[in-house]
C-alpha cells in the first residue's frame, strides 16, 4: 500500500505562491539549475543521448631543476 508523505508542513505558503514563480518540468529534460527557466524549453524536445566528457586535468609540473 502506498502512503502519502507531505513534502513540507507550511501549506499556507501555497496561498501566497504566484504561478509565475513556478518552473515547469519537462519529461526527459535533465534539470539544470544554472539555466534560466526560458532556456529549459529551447532546443529539441527529445532527450539527447550525447553527453560531454569532462575535460582532463592539467598534467602535473615536472621536476624543478635548480
Amino acid at each position: 500500500m502506498q502512503q502519502f508523505i507531505p513534502f513540507e508542513d507550511e501549506w499556507d505558503i501555497l496561498d501566497r505562491l504566484s504561478p509565475e514563480a513556478l518552473i515547469p518540468y519537462h519529461v526527459g529534460v535533465p534539470c539544470r539549475h544554472d539555466m534560466a527557466a526560458n532556456d529549459h524549453c529551447a532546443g529539441s524536445s527529445a532527450p539527447s543521448a550525447e553527453k560531454t566528457a569532462p575535460k582532463p586535468a592539467a598534467a602535473p609540473p615536472g621536476p624543478v631543476r635548480a
